[in-house]
């Protein structure tokens, strides 16, 4: 009996701190809109990205708290419209969201021409809505399309002290593969130019700085990639780390399929570069019956040039392995950046 009001008693006490958990989430969700206002501004711009086609508009909403004007992110703000006098209706249009904080976009495309009161409401982080009458004409006269272009390029593309800091991180990315991937080279050549007795002094002094140069460069490649992936990805901070929002952008999924292939190549080449450590060693010092033997001895008998052969040959296939990684990380780097930029334009693309 006693057992038993000690189960009901720790029963009483993880539903004690259940409700205070579920409490404290729902105050501090409800804080956000509180320390802020439930007031919204929206700052819509409209255009037609191609003149040649004026049934298409592209359409841009600025979302922030009216008090502060702080940027609204993560909302969800939808596009309806209906036309005036009659005629086909319209699906609703979800928003996707941009890099910049607060920036949501779409291509909308309309049924018919005519005189269509456009909506757009953010559904919510407060209440915030803005309507107006879009006047869809035939085609007038030619519009500049250098115009509509500049447009499309000032929507989704600007230049700021992040993109400062990207370049940044993309170099020292480009330094860590050049040094890690330098010194898979520098193996690969010894084995296409030098002769097997005269490889080990080079591999000797390479195994000297090899560990130190290749947890530098590696450390430095994993930490540029982490940061361009939260912080260059084709959505707003936490990047692709966001796979909610990943996966319903276009190209999105292609997109994380890349990434999660850089992932997987970046763990291998860990794997090759304690593994290759470990082959420079065994393959700079070849010990035989009787010690260290010279170069000249060891072109003196074949037996002796299979063994250091064979003491070279792990190092060579895992030289071979790294250089494969290297030529698929190139082809999923040049992918991804492919991907980063159809996935902002793709709100253009005819469906």
């Amino acid at each position: 009996m006693r057992q038993g009001s000690r189960h009901i008693t720790l029963l009483s006490r993880l539903l004690l701190i259940g409700g205070l958990v579920t409490l404290l989430a729902t105050l501090s969700g409800s804080g956000l809109a509180t320390a802020h206002g439930k007031e919204l501004s929206l700052e819509v711009s409209s255009f037609a990205a191609d003149p040649d086609d004026p049934l298409t508009r592209l359409y841009s909403v600025t979302v922030a708290y009216a008090g502060d004007l702080d940027p609204v992110t993560d909302a969800n703000v939808r596009f309806t419209a209906t036309r005036r006098g009659g005629g086909p209706t319209m699906d609703s249009v979800l928003l996707e969201p941009l890099n910049d904080p607060g920036l949501y976009a779409a291509r909308v495309t309309f049924p018919m021409f005519g005189s269509w009161e456009v909506s757009l409401k953010v559904e919510e982080y407060g209440s915030g809505e803005a309507s107006f009458l879009e006047e869809l004409l035939p085609a007038g006269p030619a519009r500049d399309s250098s115009e509509a272009r500049q447009q499309v390029l000032q929507l989704f593309f600007g230049f700021d002290w992040r993109d400062v800091a990207a370049i940044a991180v993309r170099i020292s990315h480009s330094f860590g593969a050049f040094a890690w991937y330098g010194l898979t080279a520098v193996v690969l050549a010894a084995f296409w130019l030098l002769p097997a007795a005269s490889r080990p002094a080079l591999f000797r002094n390479l195994s000297r700085f090899f560990p130190v140069l290749a947890a530098l460069s590696l450390g430095a490649l994993a930490i540029s990639g982490v940061y361009t992936a939260a912080y260059s990805a084709p959505i707003k901070p936490p990047g692709v780390f966001d796979f909610d929002v990943m996966w319903r952008i276009p190209f999105g999924q292609a997109y994380l399929a890349t990434i999660m292939f850089k992932v997987a190549a970046g763990l291998a080449s860990i794997y090759v570069a304690f593994a290759m450590a470990k082959a420079l060693r065994t393959a700079s010092t070849p010990i035989f019956a009787g010690g260290s033997v010279a170069a000249a001895e060891f072109e003196a008998a074949s037996f002796q040039r299979e063994e250091l052969d064979a003491a070279q040959k792990p190092l060579l296939r895992l030289a071979i392995v790294n250089a494969f990684l290297s030529l698929g990380l190139v082809v999923a780097v040049a992918v991804s950046i492919y991907l980063h930029y159809i996935s902002h334009l793709a709100v253009l693309l005819p469906e």
